[in-house]
């Protein structure tokens, strides 16, 4: 509730003009994301007789299904991003609910953190089980 509050002190509305551009640039970074030309033939499977050209494609195969991952990953930040301008609560850090720096939402809208929170973020050690041993 109050990030929406800040949202609304700060003018980031779903009304509003900063809001439906931001709308915009999201909404054409999912189309664009989501209809990627040639995904399909970059991951089929084809059989070679030269085992340097079938070592060259599971390399190629495996850069591609790390792309399709990464863009997976982006079109929920960015579907994310659209449901916060829905609610009002678009520019506002989802962490400590201040606004987001313009500056860092012109270079990534789909942001959801304040620059200082996603560096905390970032800096905090990752506790993964299939590590522990």
């Amino acid at each position: 509730m109050l990030g929406r509050i800040v949202a609304m002190q700060c003018g980031i509305r779903e009304g509003n003009m900063h809001s439906q551009i931001a709308k915009q640039a999201l909404e054409s970074k999912l189309s664009e994301i989501t209809n990627p030309s040639g995904w399909r033939d970059s991951i089929a499977v084809r059989t070679s007789a030269d085992p340097t050209d079938t070592t060259q494609q599971i390399g190629e195969r495996e850069m591609a299904s790390r792309s399709l991952s990464r863009n997976a990953s982006l079109v929920r930040d960015l579907r994310a991003a659209l449901n916060r301008v829905a609610e009002g609560t678009y520019g506002v850090c989802i962490d400590c609910e201040e606004p987001i720096a313009p500056k860092r939402l012109a270079a990534v809208p789909w942001t959801p953190r304040c620059l200082s929170c996603q560096s905390d973020l970032e800096a905090a050690p990752v506790h993964d089980e299939r590590l522990a041993a």
